[in-house]
């Protein structure tokens, strides 16, 4: 945290690095028995979410952003969700084959499949939910193509 600059790693409480550091003798020592108890095999579910900002395509064009042809997300006919979703069999087999711990195994693959989204629309998250597994809708299998 201590190489994180004050100005990122923006949390859903609004709160960033620079934030935790002023403010350390006052949230230290919780933060530090949050890190042991997830050393130990638990995971605030405050700590595994992920605010997702969505960017209307046409806004591309106008703001400058430049986005990389090999982001899923704006490859036509792919959903954010392929990639979150295809992640979480090649990451636990990947850990298996080089050999990692189970215990770490099992800790990241906890942060892996127990994530939570909040969609954030006008600077506000809305409540979480979870990624599942599915078939999509305008998929051949699916019943509402």
């Amino acid at each position: 945290m201590w190489s994180i600059p004050e100005d990122k790693a923006l949390g859903l409480d609004g709160f960033n690095s620079g934030f935790y550091k002023a403010a350390w003798k006052i949230v230290g020592t919780d933060v530090v028995k949050a890190v042991q108890d997830f050393a130990n095999g638990t995971l605030l579910k405050s700590w595994n979410t992920t605010a997702i900002t969505l960017i209307p395509k046409e806004t591309l064009t106008c703001t400058g952003f430049h986005i990389s042809p090999m982001q899923g997300a704006f490859i036509e006919g792919k959903s954010i969700l392929h990639n979150i979703l295809l992640y979480y069999d090649f990451h636990h087999d990947m850990l298996i084959a080089l050999n990692f711990p189970r215990k770490f195994t099992e800790r990241v693959m906890a942060c892996v499949t127990s994530t939570q989204y909040s969609l954030v629309i006008n600077g506000s998250p809305l409540p979480t939910f979870q990624a599942k597994r599915g078939v999509r809708q305008g998929a051949l299998m699916s019943p509402f193509s």
